[in-house]
């Protein structure tokens, strides 16, 4: 299953905000409200399409340093 264009954003951001998670989802999802974040943010982190993406990006990260 392919990511949407705000789980892909997700995943970015995810690595941006240094793996935290709810701050990842804060930011993409325009949501104030820390329990529904977090809340969110455990949900998308379970999907292994979520996982997979996360890791192919840090991967690449590190690849190009």
């Amino acid at each position: 299953m392919a990511l949407n264009t705000q789980q892909e954003m997700f995943c970015r951001e995810f690595i941006a905000c240094k793996y935290n998670a709810g701050k990842a989802y804060e930011k993409v999802y325009a949501t104030k409200k820390n329990d529904s974040a977090r809340a969110g943010a455990v949900r998308l982190m379970k999907m292994p399409e979520i996982k997979e993406r996360i890791i192919d990006i840090a991967t690449a990260a590190n690849a190009d340093i």
